[in-house]
């Protein structure tokens, strides 16, 4: 399994969990967590999806990016991704069913 963002992506990903580490007092090294992260993914040039395909039109990036790295899923909190039915056959889950894909 491989992770893959463009700057667009990567650039929302930092900012949100820079916030999110500044506001919350984690039990675990967020930061050291979000910088590995940052340095194993993949950076991919986005494909064109023609017209807007979330009721969010900035979480059309993401789509881009799975659809370029020919992606099986995105991983995500987002609520208007995971409302998406299957786009471009790309299975948008949570975190959690995530990882019950995995163990």
């Amino acid at each position: 399994m491989t992770a893959h963002g463009s700057e667009a992506t990567l650039l929302e990903t930092r900012e949100t969990c820079e916030r999110l580490i500044r506001e919350r007092k984690f039990a675990h090294n967020a930061s050291a967590r979000l910088s590995w992260y940052l340095s194993v993914v993949h950076l991919v040039e986005p494909a064109p999806l023609g017209k807007q395909r979330s009721r969010d039109v900035s979480d059309d990036a993401y789509l881009a990016v799975a659809l370029a790295a020919g992606a099986d899923s995105i991983v995500t909190y987002d609520k208007d991704l995971l409302a998406l039915d299957k786009p471009f056959g790309v299975e948008i889950m949570r975190p959690s069913q995530f990882l019950k894909l995995v163990k």
